[in-house]
């Protein structure tokens, strides 16, 4: 299964254009997709312009498709569970976001080490999680897990690996909060 675009159209509606911001640590970002990303990207795909706000629609779909919709395995999640993923995926890698999506489904019954990777067992647990809870209620787990993480940035949370939060993006906080508003209602609507 391939990115659905109603999944590329909530992220680039979050996501916004070029940016440049000294406090955001992303750096020079360009619809979510950073100046790193896209230097490594283009050590594969020499093809791609050299600076991330050159980027055009069909480059940033094929980074969004491959870099995080299928980075993060989002491909063998049903809607909106793949919805809360991806943005994840988008806004704070993918790595992060499947090891969150492994805490959700820990937190059903699952004993996943949160090592990030979606593999063989994740892809397992997910399967057997699914047929308890459903879809909607594991996005609704992450999406929360996901609420906790991102306030951890700016107060810290040694549990989630924040021994000292980072006041300096606490502009940034509300945004984030307000982006997982608009995600949990789509996630509810199914």
């Amino acid at each position: 299964m391939s990115m659905p675009d109603k999944a590329l159209r909530f992220v680039l509606n979050s996501e916004g254009g070029v940016s440049d911001d000294p406090l955001d640590r992303g750096g020079l970002t360009n619809r979510g997709i950073t100046q790193g990303t896209l230097d490594g990207w283009r050590k594969f795909h020499p093809d791609f312009p050299p600076c991330v706000g050159d980027l055009t629609d069909p480059h940033v779909r094929a980074i969004y498709e491959r870099q995080y919709w299928q980075a993060a395995g989002c491909d063998f999640m049903p809607w909106p569970l793949s919805l809360s993923v991806f943005d994840m995926s988008v806004h704070s890698g993918h790595g992060r976001s499947v090891e969150y999506l492994q805490r959700a489904l820990n937190t059903f019954g699952a004993v996943l080490v949160l090592d990030g990777g979606f593999g063989p067992k994740t892809q397992a647990a997910l399967g057997m999680v699914l047929v308890r809870v459903g879809p909607i209620n594991i996005a609704l787990s992450h999406i929360g897990l996901r609420r906790c993480f991102l306030r951890a940035i700016v107060y810290g949370n040694p549990a989630l690996g924040f021994k000292e939060g980072n006041p300096s993006q606490v502009r940034f906080l509300r945004g984030w909060l307000n982006r997982l508003k608009r995600l949990e209602m789509v996630v509810r609507q199914g």
